[in-house]
């Protein structure tokens, strides 16, 4: 759920998605990603405002496609227009020619000011990394897709005369490292660990939460500690760089496996969330700052960004100032660096007076591993 930290700007611990599945004591709830239906109840997106809520608290209209959380309302409020999230492995044939569709669609939206943010998420490069693996021929494939989809939109760009109209900015929200049979270390908390003493697993793979039976905590976790390849934190102990300590949905024991491990999910019905033990050929979720592999892209072009810029590496909670910026909108308080929109933004897009200038714009994210962002401006008041 990284996407939900580059659109709203805070930290997991504080909008409250701190892993794709989750455990909520409160509600006797869990959270299961899109497309379960339980992505879909409100309670779990109480926390935090997203940046297409807050566009349309300004006036800016907004269109998202396939993006997880538009099916929700959120402080009142659900964009003007949402296709809801489509699971590419429910068999999505069309999955291009959609997003096609969908590019061109938006082009026209901001050709006629109907439209001012505009979010699209493409999943295939995700998805196929996940099921053949980062470096298979599926995933290569799917890049290709989506760079030809990207050439598509800046020709169309160019052709409606958008070019120096449109900002437009792909960027993702983690990246992928293999988890192949070959040299992969397998963690079977089955052979480590009596399952009579957890109530809950929650995720599998570089991650897992456990939730020990009372009284069993230290068991579980004297257990686990010392086991090669597998980091075990108390929920008091997790690294504050993590960021998801200070949430009520951590577990008990966090798990968090090496480069070259895996922790295998549990065939145990009602006891593992998600039940199962395969194994992912491509996986994310392990600690960016001990496998590079994990870290995600930025690339920017238009009127408002600087040309020829190589910027310093960004946090995923900086993308949300810059956003903003671009959009033209003031902030919520976040967890992103105070400057870190300076660096990218050009002058004077960014000067005091640029909102009298440059009043529409548009956002458009493509992808797990992959998004765009399209900002329109005029420099005319409508």
């Amino acid at each position: 759920m990284r996407r939900l930290t580059l659109s709203n700007r805070l930290y997991a611990e504080s909008h409250g998605f701190v892993q794709n599945m989750m455990y909520d004591a409160q509600f006797g709830d869990f959270f299961l990603m899109a497309p379960n239906d339980t992505a879909s109840v409100s309670h779990w997106w109480d926390s935090a405002e997203p940046l297409w809520i807050t566009a349309e608290k300004k006036g800016l209209r907004s269109a998202l496609y396939w993006w997880d959380g538009c099916q929700v309302e959120i402080r009142g409020r659900k964009p003007t227009f949402c296709r809801k999230y489509k699971y590419v492995g429910y068999a999505w044939p069309t999955v291009n020619e959609d997003t096609r569709e969908a590019l061109l669609t938006a082009l026209q939206l901001l050709q006629n000011n109907e439209i001012h943010l505009v979010q699209i998420y493409y999943e295939p490069v995700d998805f196929y990394g996940h099921k053949y693996g980062p470096n298979s021929i599926e995933r290569k494939k799917a890049v290709k897709d989506i760079d030809s989809l990207i050439d598509l939109a800046q020709r169309e760009m160019a052709t409606r005369g958008l070019l120096n109209k449109v900002n437009f900015v792909v960027l993702s929200d983690h990246g992928m490292t293999s988890t192949d049979s070959r040299g992969l270390s397998v963690i079977n908390l089955n052979n480590l660990i009596d399952m009579a003493d957890i109530q809950y697993m929650v995720y599998y793979g570089a991650t897992s939460m456990l939730l020990p039976y009372d009284g069993k905590l230290e068991k579980v976790y004297e257990a686990l500690k010392g086991i090669p390849g597998l980091h075990v934190y108390l929920k008091e102990e997790i690294p504050e760089h993590y960021h998801i300590k200070n949430s009520r949905l951590i577990l008990p024991i966090l798990l968090v496996a090496s480069k070259n491990y895996y922790i295998r999910g549990l065939d145990i019905p009602g006891k593992s969330i998600p039940t199962g033990s395969s194994i992912s050929l491509g996986s994310h979720g392990y600690d960016p700052y001990e496998v590079p592999d994990m870290r995600g892209i930025f690339f920017a072009r238009g009127p408002g960004l600087k040309k020829n810029y190589l910027s310093s590496p960004l946090q995923m909670v900086d993308i949300y100032g810059i956003l903003c910026e671009l959009l033209c909108i003031q902030p919520l308080p976040n967890n992103g660096t105070k400057n870190a929109a300076k660096g990218v933004i050009a002058l004077p897009y960014s000067s005091a007076n640029r909102c009298q200038h440059f009043n529409i714009y548009i956002t458009m994210h493509v992808s797990a591993i992959l998004y765009i962002l399209l900002c329109r401006h005029s420099p005319f008041l409508t």
